[in-house]
């Protein structure tokens, strides 16, 4: 089957998407993803202070009201799908001086030992290709080639 040669990737939204049609969709093989954009109150990590706490219920009363304006309910958080990517390998890009990694790091331990996860160098939100070209590109190549096998017809 040749779906099941194929691998997805992406950045930000692109990256939460990534996650979620891995997911949804046992034929992709693996998935990398650079900075996912954490779209729920329910992928963000547990307030450290009284100062998360309100942003949290902040953030969780902006996600029922959204629901309601739509008249649906919001998709399960990533948090609450990604172990579903196993044993499927994945591959979590973070820029170091991004303000992401908190949440990617919840991302790695919810998936499981198929998660592997980068700190970009001199990086922050999707911006690894540029500070850190060689290395990323790299890695890129390296988890994809992993991941390759041949297709049979």
């Amino acid at each position: 089957d040749k779906a099941a040669s194929f691998a997805i990737a992406g950045c930000s939204i692109g990256g939460q998407i990534a996650l979620r049609a891995t997911a949804q969709y046992p034929q992709l093989r693996a998935v990398l993803v650079d900075g996912p954009a954490v779209l729920s109150v329910d992928d963000m990590p547990p307030a450290a202070d009284w100062a998360d706490s309100l942003v949290l219920r902040y953030d969780w009363l902006i996600d029922r009201l959204l629901e309601f304006h739509v008249g649906m309910s919001a998709p399960p958080s990533v948090m609450a799908i990604i172990s579903k990517i196993a044993p499927r390998p994945i591959m979590l890009f973070v820029g170091a001086l991004g303000n992401e990694k908190a949440h990617i790091r919840l991302y790695q331990q919810a998936a499981g030992s198929n998660a592997q996860l980068w700190e970009t160098p001199g990086a922050t939100h999707c911006d690894g290709p540029t500070a850190a070209p060689i290395e990323y590109t790299r890695r890129m190549l390296s988890f994809f080639d992993s991941v390759q096998s041949p297709v049979t017809n």
